[in-house]
């Protein structure tokens, strides 16, 4: 089970991915640029290469942010 949290802000946009035991297996940070839909599909993406993960391996996303 994995759960992806990201944040999007207005300079950055955070991405988190835990597993089962609240470990993170993933975590990343990056500027949100033009757009926070395309700063946080970035993060998204980045943070499953990270992890070696697909977004089917994702159980909940959690989100905060505007």
């Amino acid at each position: 089970m994995y759960k992806l949290f990201p944040s999007s802000g207005s300079t950055s946009t955070d991405a988190e991915i835990l597993d089962k035991n609240r470990g993170i297996i993933s975590s990343v940070i990056m500027p949100t640029g033009a757009g926070a839909a395309n700063g946080a599909e970035r993060a998204l993406e980045e943070a499953l290469k990270q992890a070696k993960l697909n977004r089917e391996d994702l159980d909940a996303v959690v989100t905060t942010g505007y």
